[in-house]
């Protein structure tokens, strides 16, 4: 019974660490596993892709503060008509009214600009999602050619890499030599 129970462990033992080292060799002897990383901050630097997005957004910021501006405006002049129309013997319960109007226009605005934050936050998402679709396939291309399986982005959370394992450089290549063929057949 003792010598199932061995076999079995050193089966199991065998089975756990079989496939464990998957290492490459990249750029002489440098052993490392099937993760690469890209600095999508540089690939959109490196391509000018970082000016359009800043671009894109301070558009859509502007477009959003003149409809903040226009609302503002025109609950404004609501307010300034209500007023004119009570004149200066308006009653208590005239003003409160009135400040119900501010009220109720104070909180339009905060509700507008609050609305106007999620509408740029979305087009900053949107932005950068497509962004990495567009460098998806391209890194998916250098990491392959280099046997590499996984591809992380470079960022805060990453703790530490190799600098082997980077592909930012090759990605930026992969792009720029597929914008110089032109876009894509559709």
């Amino acid at each position: 019974m003792k010598h199932i129970i061995g076999i079995s462990l050193v089966a199991v033992i065998l089975l756990a660490t079989q496939g464990c080292d998957h290492s490459t060799n990249i750029s002489g002897s440098a052993r490392i596993g099937n993760v690469a990383v890209v600095d999508l901050d540089r690939v959109a630097k490196a391509l000018g892709r970082d000016e359009v997005m800043q671009a894109r957004m301070k558009e859509h910021a502007e477009q959003m503060q003149k409809q903040l501006q226009g609302l503002q405006k025109n609950l404004t002049t609501q307010i300034k008509s209500e007023q004119e129309k009570l004149g200066s013997d308006a009653t208590d319960e005239d003003k409160v009214k009135v400040n119900s109007l501010v009220r109720d226009a104070d909180q339009r605005l905060k509700q507008a600009v609050s609305v106007a934050q999620q509408s740029s936050a979305q087009v900053r998402v949107d932005l950068i999602s497509k962004f990495r679709e567009d460098v998806q396939p391209a890194a998916r291309r250098a990491a392959s050619k280099r046997g590499l399986t996984v591809i992380m982005v470079k960022q805060a959370n990453l703790l530490y890499y190799d600098p082997v394992t980077d592909i930012t450089d090759a990605v930026i290549d992969e792009l720029q030599a597929s914008s110089a063929a032109g876009p894509p057949a559709s």
